[in-house]
């Protein structure tokens, strides 16, 4: 895998999905927590932020206000703080350097803005692909520690992501991949079988109602970490998934602290 400069000077690998798509990050995820969403965008097409609808988060703690602060929704792109700016989604091409942001990458840079930490409200319903954008772009431009905007109880938190940790020694991990029909699971040992119980085919965690199943991915997934001693995880997404639905995955997978380190992928 060829590795992104901005990887290598932070310590993080971002390589290319299958078929050449949007970046594989290698994530730590250390779940503390923080952000309320700014108060608003001084733009021609000004969006409130407290209108978001946040992907929420059972692992979330309370908000750090004092971050800059970028929110994505389907159809603008901000920088709230010093500088202020925006831009309209989708992105063109003419804005992209491969997965990053040419604009976005020149406001983060801004000496206005200072340390290693952002965060970064993520409307629920933006697509995996361009969220994964928006978070190489940032650790491009000197960030690798992200606090994702989350909704908690009714109240805004956040899921800070600490960039450039390698994988434990003699790591073993589970591998989940969200499908149009539900999730699936593996281990080292091979795929786990509707129920979690034991290893086959077919789908680990089915949908109810078109939606995953919080509850039973969570408790599936402490099962696997129990019985296979695994510690860490690889997520697989379509460039098509909401991110409400990563959110929701990051969170079954890092469950109790059991994983160490996770790898989020997309592909085409």
């Amino acid at each position: 895998m060829n590795e992104d400069r901005g990887a290598k000077r932070s310590g993080l690998r971002i390589s290319r999905g299958v078929g050449g798509g949007a970046p594989i990050v290698r994530i730590a995820l250390a779940f503390l927590v923080a952000c309320t969403p700014p108060a608003e965008e001084a733009s021609s097409a000004a969006i409130d932020p407290s209108s978001l609808v946040l992907p929420s988060s059972t692992s979330a703690i309370a908000a750090n206000e004092d971050l800059p602060t970028v929110i994505l929704t389907k159809t603008k792109l901000l920088l709230v703080g010093v500088p202020r700016a925006s831009m309209n989604v989708p992105i063109g091409i003419g804005d992209k350097d491969g997965p990053t942001i040419v604009p976005l990458r020149g406001w983060l840079k801004a000496p206005t803005i200072h340390g290693h930490d952002i965060a970064i409200a993520f409307d629920s319903d933006v697509t995996a692909q361009t969220a994964m954008e928006v978070m190489a772009t940032c650790l491009e431009a000197g960030m690798n520690v992200f606090h994702l905007a989350v909704s908690k109880e009714g109240t805004t938190a956040q899921i800070p992501l600490e960039f450039g940790k390698p994988d434990p020694p003699g790591a073993r991990a589970i591998t989940a991949s969200i499908f149009h029909n539900g999730v699936m699971l593996k281990v080292p040992e091979g795929s786990l079988a509707p129920g979690c119980e034991a290893l086959g085919d077919g789908v680990t965690v089915s949908r109810v109602d078109g939606l995953i199943a919080r509850d039973r991915l969570e408790k599936c997934v402490a099962h696997v970490h129990a019985a296979y001693k695994t510690t860490t995880a690889a997520l697989l997404v379509t460039k098509d998934t909401e991110f409400h639905e990563v959110v929701t995955l990051l969170d079954a997978l890092r469950k109790d602290a059991s994983t160490e380190a996770i790898s989020l992928g997309i592909s085409n």
